[in-house]
């Protein structure tokens, strides 16, 4: 049986502050972000190794990433319907049995590629309402927690950094161990972990009124909320700015920068290595210190910050050089991702959540492909340094179009639209 419940600012006897499930809760998404990033690397390496085909390997990148973007779009309503809770722990278990069934027919009567393409589509499919549905349950765990809500956000974003950090590392001793394709039983179990850890220590949270009427009309409404909205319309266009720069900057621009100049995949393994221990680092240390700032003005200086180190990428330096410039520019990058998040629960209401975080979610994952793609023409027809330039030219135009814009004056002040809502405790 479950008691309604107000959720109030400060712990009382009728709402007794819990700090359990905020940290079940970083738990589950570290353990799952570190698994997914194993799979990351042994998926395709796996795939490389069984078909010896690059063009194999790059059609399974896109069932990887297609159903995100779908995913984004179309799960956020079933979201606010289903609860977050249940969403969470559905999604972990279905996806978490999607994927062990690849090593499994793998082993136990052959795997065509089709079957594999399928299988990894399904299962990305249904793993992103999982993440929207911890994302839109955040804000409450919070709440619960007494927590900084800034400093929350910060820590909920290392659990994601600390997983890419880690998990490619954890993927390529797992891989020389047991075989690539019985690394995603690992990656199964941490989808199993996550979903045990959301069901015993999370309370039940769901949206103030679910949503009713047809399921078009319930994607619709998230957008014009969005539309309607000039700080969180502003914010999704730099997550699209983001989302188209990063991945390219990471999956196109350092691999050919690597080998141009220093002419060694160990190089690109140390560029890679620096960002992601600099984006961590950042994200870190903005928890401790950086959230009292106002977010305006630090948000615009963040992406100036980043700009600064890829200037010196220009010049071609050293290897340790510029494995510290890209330190310096992911420190920078790592706190524009927790104080976008903080601004969408302040000025998201409860009963839209999983709409308005699916859709911005989809925008980013649109973006990428989009990036990469012209960032790959770009270098082709001008060189790696050129499309350093571009980056470059980026980043200094989202921080003048932050200090500029009318929206982001909005970025410090609550919505009315976002205040506490009914959390149901079981």
């Amino acid at each position: 049986m479950s008691i309604a419940a107000p959720v109030h600012p400060h712990g009382t006897a009728e709402q007794p502050v819990q700090r359990l499930p905020l940290r079940a809760l970083f738990a589950a998404n570290t353990v799952s972000y570190v698994g997914t990033f194993m799979t990351l690397i042994a998926l395709p390496w796996f795939v490389l190794t069984t078909t010896g085909s690059a063009a194999m390997t790059g059609l399974t990148a896109m069932a990887v990433a297609l159903p995100q973007v779908l995913a984004g779009f179309f799960a956020g309503s079933l979201v606010d319907r289903l609860g977050y809770r249940r969403t969470s722990v559905l999604a972990d278990l279905a996806a978490g049995a999607t994927v062990a069934l690849v090593p499994l027919a793998h082993h136990l009567a052959g795997l065509a590629f089709w079957q594999l393409l399928l299988l990894v589509f399904l299962g990305n499919l249904l793993n992103a309402p999982g993440n929207i549905a911890r994302q839109s349950m955040l804000p409450d765990l919070i709440r619960l927690a007494e927590a900084n809500r800034d400093r929350a956000n910060a820590w909920y974003q290392s659990t994601f950094n600390t997983g890419f950090l880690t998990g490619p590392l954890f993927a390529g001793l797992a891989i020389s161990a047991l075989g690539a394709s019985n690394v995603l039983f690992i990656d199964a179990a941490t989808f199993a972990f996550s979903a045990l850890a959301v069901a015993t220590a999370v309370p039940t949270l769901r949206a103030p009124h679910a949503p009713a009427g047809r399921y078009l009309d319930q994607l619709r409404e998230g957008l014009r909320f969005i539309a309607a909205d000039r700080v969180l319309l502003g914010l999704a266009a730099t997550t699209l700015g983001v989302s188209f720069l990063g991945p390219a900057f990471q999956s196109v621009i350092l691999p050919v920068y690597a080998r141009d100049l220093y002419g060694s995949p160990l190089a690109l393994g140390v560029l890679r290595g620096a960002f992601g221990g600099g984006t961590l680092l950042g994200t870190l240390l903005y928890g401790l210190w950086g959230t009292r700032l106002p977010r305006r003005p630090l948000f615009a200086g963040l992406f100036l910050a980043c700009a600064v180190p890829v200037g010196l990428l220009l010049l071609r330096p050293p290897l340790a050089l510029a494995a510290a410039a890209l330190v310096v520019t992911a420190a920078a990058f790592g706190p524009t991702v927790p104080i976008r998040a903080t601004v969408y629960q302040e000025r998201t209401p409860a009963g839209l959540r999983g709409r308005v975080f699916g859709t911005v979610a989809a925008l980013g994952f649109a973006a990428a492909p989009l990036g990469t793609t012209l960032c790959g023409l770009a270098i082709a027809r001008w060189g790696v340094v050129v499309a350093l330039g571009i980056a470059l030219v980026l980043l200094v135009a989202l921080a003048a179009g932050v200090t500029v814009a009318p929206a982001f004056g909005g970025m410090d002040t609550p919505s009315d639209a976002a205040t506490p809502r009914l959390v149901s405790v079981s």
